[in-house]
């Protein structure tokens, strides 16, 4: 259990690299869970599979996952559940990757460019497939 994590480096922050797994976790409060940060150091082949990223207590937090812009590629999240969130996957332009068989939490609003989003910049090729939740399955927000 990742508890209490900040923006300034998540709980997990990935800074380039191959072939992380994180697995089986449960961010609870984590202001930003899962971080591929840099924007200079490539990052390839990172898989985020069946963890639950918990809301604080019903209140929405920043982001539970961000990627930076950059050459984050063939990176995988499957089989989340996501709380309420600002964000709750962000993505960075040039990344690509899949988003499976994920759950995110029912909203009250959806505003557009922010409540509740997956945001993923126009021209970056993330795959979203499988997904439920948000209000009215509209939890996908392209970037201009």
């Amino acid at each position: 259990m990742f508890k209490n994590s900040s923006a300034s480096y998540g709980a997990i922050n990935i800074v380039g690299g191959y072939g992380s797994v994180i697995r089986d976790c449960n961010f609870y409060n984590a202001v930003r869970g899962v971080w591929m940060s840099s924007s200079s150091l490539s990052s390839n082949d990172h898989r985020i599979i069946n963890c639950d990223f918990t809301d604080n207590n019903g209140a929405a937090i920043a982001e539970h996952i961000v990627t930076a812009s950059g050459s984050h590629v063939s990176w995988v999240i499957r089989d989340c559940t996501f709380g309420e969130a600002t964000n709750f996957i962000e993505v960075g332009a040039n990344n690509s990757g899949i988003i499976a068989n994920c759950h995110f939490e029912d909203l009250t609003a959806t505003l557009a460019n922010s409540t509740g989003g997956i945001k993923i910049p126009v021209g970056t090729e993330v795959a979203v497939t499988g997904c439920s939740g948000g209000v009215g399955l509209d939890v996908i927000q392209s970037q201009a």
